[in-house]
């Protein structure tokens, strides 16, 4: 058993101070950042749960016009792991996304599960995974207000046909529902699929 805590802050800043330059753009960027994660043993499972915080900040201002068009991110995500002597292993995803602009708040809720295994000495990799999230937008311009759905699913197999090769197989699909039909589309269905070979010298 063990606990663990992860920190970071970023911070980035562009300004131009050229004479001529009627344009000038002064930005600030930061992001900061905390990670607590705890790890477990339950018999012969190994557990674990992370939980993550990040706030985003970007402030460009146009000095011609002296306004501060200001964007704000924070996210929030917790993650619990599961892992058995087998090679089984699962973890559950669940992720809060809000996003402050000047003229639309957008907020992102998310909730994923994927399995992975390891299959045939190590041979072959398998993992799957399926993800469900909404997507509520509220436009204060274009008065537009609603939730967006949608609905993804990922399969990848990986198997190491010798020392050196390996072939691979990924498949994936993806649906989106808009709350509000858009260029007179209630929505999407999209798939694809890839198929690869890969030898090391």
């Amino acid at each position: 058993d063990g606990a663990t805590l992860g920190l970071d802050y970023t911070n980035f800043g562009l300004r131009t101070e050229r004479e001529r330059d009627t344009l000038r753009v002064s930005q600030v960027s930061q992001t900061i950042g905390i990670t607590p994660g705890y790890t477990w043993q339950t018999g012969t499972l190994q557990q674990s749960a992370t939980l993550s915080y990040r706030f985003q900040d970007v402030a460009p201002r146009h000095l011609t016009r002296g306004i501060d068009e200001a964007t704000r991110n924070h996210d929030v995500s917790l993650t619990h792991t599961l892992a058995c002597p087998s090679g089984l292993s699962l973890a559950t995803t669940g992720t809060f996304t809000k996003g402050l602009a000047r003229y639309l708040d957008q907020t992102v809720l998310t909730l994923a599960e994927t399995v992975s295994a390891a299959l045939l000495d190590l041979k072959l990799r398998l993992s799957g995974t399926l993800s469900s999230n909404r997507l509520v937008l509220d436009d204060a311009v274009a008065g537009t207000d609603g939730a967006d759905s949608g609905l993804q699913a990922r399969l990848r197999g990986t198997y190491r046909v010798q020392g050196n090769s390996r072939v691979e197989l990924q498949i994936a699909t993806r649906s989106f529902a808009y709350a509000v039909p858009r260029r007179g589309s209630d929505g999407y269905t999209e798939a694809t699929a890839r198929l690869s070979y890969a030898y090391q010298f």
